[in-house]
């Protein structure tokens, strides 16, 4: 458990790096405020490791499913056309 002082250390940490990434400042006192304090120790040493997002590759893959499940259903017709 993280003393009050380092909590607000901490969330001061994680609210300047998620703010030098775009985010607005409402959304970032909204996150911030729903962290545990093992979360907002992690986020605040290691935010530029951690993972975003899915990959390129992984979003295709995904769009790629997608489109043959609906073709097999019958709901598109793209396969055909190709």
């Amino acid at each position: 458990m993280l003393t009050r002082t380092e909590k607000f250390f901490l969330q001061n940490v994680v609210a300047k790096q998620l703010s030098e990434m775009g985010i607005d400042r409402e959304d970032i006192l909204e996150r911030i405020d729903v962290l545990t304090d093992e979360e907002l120790a992690t986020l605040s040493h290691k935010m530029e490791q951690m993972p975003a997002g899915a990959g390129v590759i992984e979003v295709i893959g995904i769009v790629f499913l997608v489109l043959l499940i609906l073709e097999l259903v019958g709901v598109t017709d793209i396969f055909k056309k190709i």
